[in-house]
């Protein structure tokens, strides 16, 4: 009986330690696994800080096209000198569609002495950052058809936007916003003034951490800057006069001009910011005529207007933009005067034309300004001519086509009638033909001439009324040519092709220009043929953040995130 009571003893106590030892396993795996969710957390964590406020792990930190934490394998929150010691794996990938979406994935482990990982989880996350104001422009702003913003858009006026939704890749903080963007829509006053003024950099802008090289007024920049990788010339700085950047200029650094301007008239230049300097100030216009392939790598910012050719395209600016002025879209002209237009309000390029590509006008206050060059005061002989699609044409509206004044010449569609007008001793001397509706919706090539003794109007290369008179066209030296408007109307349609020459064209020769072969001593000829300007604006604060030095000891430190700049922890010098 003692034996047996033993025995049952002894049973009952084994069952109770196995039972205890399994309780205590689970006990141990729950508290892993509890244990190994925290840090995955903490991982995601981690890697969201760096991505929202960046800033490089150590002086060794290679700068590439890829300017954010893609993460890293082996860390740890506490350095463990035990058995065990945990672990976390971040990697970072951003969405290559949509440059403000990042994918976070964190593993978390355990290792024994051995080396094993004897416990791990893993968590994914999606982090959309807000971020921060990748484009400014302190007047009101049309988003042209080509143009990507990979980031926040504030502008103190009005934005009307021509691109698709993706390409206004955040949020807009403007007055109002005619078009979609992806993010939201806000007032300018969501922002704080003086947070998005903070950084904003001035011709007294300082870094004393890097050398000046001085740049004389008129120079044409053309190679590399500097010459060689030991010159610590990373400043190069003009405090009078303008800077122009040959095609394939490189500069590695900062390019300052004080007061002129920065033309880059040609393809394939480059300005990369070494760490904590902006990649470029200038006090006047930034004017990209001839500016394809063109790469600016941090912080740019534009005292005058930025001008970019409507035939230019990959400009690229890879930090962000900030412009005082107006961000203006240009027209080339193909005669040797070289009159480049300017577009006014929101016209839009067409693929399909009389020649090529086209230009619509809404009729409401678009216009294509060509300037009050010398050259276009014409006062003893002209040829106005351009191709017209006209959407109102034979009704009561008044159609301004090509237009310097009613006091000089202009060519306009007048409800039911072409009229060719040239202002000849006291009153305008009108050359015009008859039109009706049928006219709206097709292509037509309209043209007139005077030779100082006649006026003449031509449609389709024919002519249909002359009227005699003699005398010089009076003469309006400031007031400019302009496609489409004449500032009290506006034309509604395409237009295409504009020509201009300092003498009347012959019959025959006004034949040839409607069948598409122009006379070759044009004094300005506008093809109009766009297809718009390619633009690409990416919020980077890793590249646009910036230092500036108020003394040689007193600094400030500046980077975007979380929608503005904001003043921020030093980042380590080169």
């Amino acid at each position: 009986m003692v034996l047996l009571i033993v025995m049952a003893v002894t049973i009952l106590s084994a069952g109770f330690i196995a039972r205890t030892d399994v309780e205590l396993a689970c006990g141990q795996s729950m508290l892993l696994r509890v244990q190994m969710d925290q840090l995955a957390h903490s991982g995601l964590e981690h890697a969201k800080g760096l991505l929202l406020c960046p800033q490089p792990l150590n002086v060794s930190y290679v700068e590439s096209d890829d300017w954010y934490w893609v993460g890293d394998a082996g860390l740890q929150l506490i350095t463990d000198t035990g058995g065990y010691k945990d672990f976390y794996d971040v990697t970072v990938v951003r969405d290559e569609t949509d440059y403000c979406t990042y994918t976070v994935t964190s593993k978390a482990y355990r290792k024994d002495s051995d080396g094993d990982q004897i416990g791990w989880t893993g968590l994914i996350a999606q982090l959309r950052l807000d971020p921060c104001v990748g484009l400014r422009s302190n007047q009101d702003l049309t988003f042209r058809q080509n143009w990507v913003l990979h980031g926040d858009l504030y502008c103190t006026g009005s934005v009307v936007s021509q691109a698709p939704t993706a390409s206004l890749d955040g949020d807009v903080f403007a007055t109002s916003l005619t078009g979609t963007c992806v993010g939201q829509t806000y007032p300018t006053t969501d922002l704080s003034p003086e947070w998005l003024l903070g950084p904003y950099v001035t011709p007294a802008y300082q870094n004393y951490v890097y050398s000046t090289n001085t740049l004389t007024g008129g120079t044409t920049m053309s190679g590399d800057y500097p010459t060689t990788p030991t010159t610590n010339k990373y400043i190069f700085k003009c405090t009078s006069g303008d800077i122009t950047l040959a095609a394939g200029t490189s500069i590695q650094g900062m390019l300052f001009v004080t007061t002129g301007n920065v033309t880059v008239a040609g393809s394939g230049c480059s300005i990369t910011t070494v760490r904590n300097l902006p990649a470029l100030y200038v006090g006047g216009d930034l004017v990209l005529t001839d500016a394809s392939n063109l790469t600016i790598k941090g912080l740019a910012v534009v005292g005058g207007n930025l001008r970019i050719g409507s035939n230019v395209s990959n400009v690229r600016f890879l930090g962000g933009l900030y412009v005082a002025g107006d961000i203006i879209e240009t027209t080339p002209d193909a005669s040797a005067n070289g009159l480049t237009a300017t577009l006014v309000g929101d016209p839009q390029w067409q693929t399909t034309g009389a020649l090529g590509g086209s230009l619509h006008l809404d009729g409401n206050s678009d216009y294509v300004d060509c300037g009050n060059n010398a050259a276009l005061d014409l006062t003893t002989g002209i040829t106005v001519a351009a191709w017209v699609q006209a959407e109102r044409a034979g009704g009561a509206t008044r159609e301004p086509l090509v237009v310097k004044s009613a006091t000089t010449y202009s060519l306009v569609i007048n409800g039911s009638n072409v009229e060719f007008s040239v202002y000849v001793g006291s009153a305008p001397r009108v050359a015009q033909s008859a039109i009706t509706t049928a006219f709206q919706g097709v292509w037509h090539h309209v043209a007139g001439t005077y030779d100082g003794s006649s006026v003449k109007l031509y449609i389709d290369g024919v002519p249909m009324a002359t009227v005699a008179y003699a005398g010089s066209i009076a003469s309006s030296p400031a007031t400019s040519v302009r496609i489409g408007s004449d500032l009290a109307d506006f034309y509604q349609g395409a237009i295409d092709d504009v020509h201009i020459y300092g003498r009347a064209l012959s019959d025959v020769e006004m034949s040839q220009l409607a069948g598409g072969t122009s006379a070759s001593d044009f004094v300005a000829r506008w093809e109009l043929d766009g297809p718009g300007s390619g633009v690409t604006v990416q919020v980077d604060p890793m590249a646009a953040a910036i230092i500036n030095y108020l003394s040689s000891t007193l600094k400030r430190c500046w980077s975007p995130a979380a929608g503005v700049f904001i003043r921020s922890i030093e980042r380590m010098q080169d």
